[in-house]
């Protein structure tokens, strides 16, 4: 399975984030509709969000896939950057629920073999005047 599958089925049923960001009953990817986990938010995107959803919601995407190579040539493994994004109309609630998606995702490193390492690189605050969202980026 890819990391960015495994990233949304994660975020998805974690109980802390879903607790924060809601349920709006529609899910973005029809092949992780069918193995939808009982609980599973569905206000989680990747790249974008459909224009007519309520805030609070997360969007993630790959910032960079580096390939590990060696003397053989290129590896399974390798450097992959994400980024996830959090919108809402209030930016110190949107920056409450970055700063959770961070703990939590430390957390997914210890329980997930694919992930070795979890580092916060920097935050990003944006604001959106004509859908009057802020954006958290971490």
């Amino acid at each position: 399975m890819m990391v960015i599958e495994e990233l949304y089925k994660y975020l998805s049923i974690n109980e802390a984030i879903r607790g924060l960001i809601g349920d709006n009953g529609q899910y973005p990817e029809a092949k992780l509709q069918e193995a939808k986990p009982q609980g599973q938010s569905s206000k989680i995107y990747p790249l974008i969000a459909p224009e007519e959803t309520e805030p609070p919601y997360i969007v993630y995407n790959k910032v960079s896939d580096i390939a590990d190579y060696t003397l053989d040539g290129k590896t399974v493994t390798g450097n992959k950057r994400l980024q996830i994004s959090v919108y809402d109309s209030d930016i110190v609630k949107a920056s409450e629920i970055a700063d959770v998606i961070c703990i939590e995702m430390d957390k997914w490193r210890e329980v997930e073999p694919l992930i070795q390492t979890v580092t916060k690189i920097n935050q990003v605050e944006l604001h959106d005047k004509e859908r009057k969202l802020a954006q958290v980026a971490k």
